[in-house]
């Protein structure tokens, strides 16, 4: 039996047959441990001038300004979905009103 190591959490035991070690089950364990565990996230936050802003984890200056939240919402969910990420909705006053994952 061998053992390939996947992520320093996990251990997976695969059975080595005739044709060798690499099976479809295997490589689908591999390509999901492998997703970083730390996902990108983008901060909708009211900025200077009463104008939205999205802002990625991380960063100083915004990605993007928009002149509605709902602008800045949708802007930061289409990102946040092509790299599976996390969008976090921020009230007027700062404080956190919504996260939304978008990991599969």
């Amino acid at each position: 039996m061998a053992k390939i190591i996947t992520t320093k959490r996990e251990v997976v035991s695969v059975k080595i047959r005739k044709a060798g070690i690499y099976t479809k089950k295997l490589g689908t364990r591999v390509a999901v441990s492998a997703k970083p565990v730390n996902t990108r996230k983008y901060h909708v936050i009211i900025g200077n001038a009463e104008k939205w802003t999205v802002v990625a984890d991380g960063n100083v200056r915004a990605t993007k300004v928009f002149e509605t939240k709902l602008g800045a919402i949708e802007f930061a969910t289409s990102t946040a979905h092509k790299i599976e990420g996390e969008v976090i909705i921020h009230k007027e006053t700062r404080q956190i009103e919504n996260r939304v994952s978008l990991a599969k």
